[in-house]
């Protein structure tokens, strides 16, 4: 890794005063935790001139719990999402993924909102300078092609983060603040599809925080594969949430990290299935997450591997469900 490269921190107290900042200064960052950011810099992947430092901003590290919804800031660490008891007895699925993310270090300074902004992934992109520079740069960075698919001018980086598929199936909303004011978007709208630009959010706008409508009686699960059982982001990971609107039948959600350039939530959901689940109906559901993820060569695991994992995690989740 190369020295961390000249720029200008500032530390505002209030969301105006960081939206502002951000309007004033053209290449700007926000940093929150700062455990991706502060790496891709040391990689020269980004040289912004200004950072701006959110965590003065008191607002960003609360966590409401009302009758109705759940809100929890932009800024809470994920060692805290793995400890905060009403959280662990609302949706205790956030707790598990959030402690299954990198290390004890890196949860401690990791961000919720963080984690949901990720930067992409790709074995050609998330390399050292010198390294990138002997290849020459791909289309993600400088360069005028993707070193995975060198006929067309699309970025294949993928998505890893771990948050994101769990709170899909849960429905979440997230808070957006910037210049133009305040709008609430689901999260799925957050992710464009592109692995170069692969966030809708505009210039200056912060993720402020995420808003999870109460669903009691709703069970959910998230399972992942890594190489290693500790740090390595994952090579696939699974969520599915189920909710029981009637006796014999149960509505479930399913979400997809790791295996595209956004998470992938499956189309035609909830789905709706007959218990016990029957292995046809289970047969059709891993079909459905076959058809529904590209899995690509950005990783040094094979994609084709890759979609193996996701269809066999999904399997092994719908039966530890089934049992419960």
């Amino acid at each position: 890794m190369i020295p961390l490269p000249p720029f200008s921190l500032l530390r505002p107290d209030s969301l105006d005063e960081a939206v502002r900042a951000a309007s004033q200064h053209k290449d700007a960052r926000f940093l929150a935790g700062g455990t991706d950011l502060m790496v891709n810099m040391r990689r020269g992947l980004l040289k912004p001139a200004c950072v701006i430092d959110l965590s003065n901003i008191v607002q960003l590290h609360r966590i409401t719990f009302g009758e109705k919804e759940t809100r929890i800031g932009g800024l809470v660490s994920l060692a805290r999402l793995t400890r905060e008891p009403e959280l662990q007895i609302r949706y205790p699925v956030i707790a598990q993924a959030a402690a299954q993310i990198a290390a004890p270090a890196h949860r401690e300074m990791a961000s919720l909102a963080g984690n949901l902004c990720l930067d992409t992934r790709c074995v050609f992109y998330n390399q050292s300078e010198w390294w990138r520079g002997t290849i020459g740069y791909c289309l993600k960075y400088d360069g005028e092609i993707c070193h995975v698919a060198k006929s067309g001018n699309t970025c294949f980086a993928a998505f890893h983060g771990d948050l994101a598929p769990v709170l899909l199936v849960l429905g979440a909303r997230v808070e957006i603040v910037g210049t133009e004011g305040r709008r609430i978007i689901d999260l799925q709208e957050l992710y464009s599809g592109d692995g170069k630009a692969h966030l809708t959010l505009k210039r200056g706008e912060i993720l402020t925080a995420v808003i999870l409508n109460n669903r009691p009686g709703t069970v959910a699960r998230y399972e992942k594969a890594r190489i290693r059982s500790a740090i390595d982001f994952p090579l696939a990971g699974v969520a599915i949430a189920r909710a029981n609107p009637l006796k014999n039948k149960a509505c479930l959600q399913i979400a997809l990290t790791g295996i595209d350039v956004k998470p992938v939530q499956l189309e035609g959901a909830p789905l709706t299935v007959s218990l016990p689940l029957s292995d046809e109906a289970e047969a059709t559901i891993c079909k459905q997450v076959t058809q529904a993820i590209q899995p690509m060569q950005s990783s040094f695991s094979p994609p084709g591997y890759r979609r193996k994992l996701a269809v066999n995690l999904t399997r092994r989740l719908l039966r530890e469900m089934a049992r419960e």
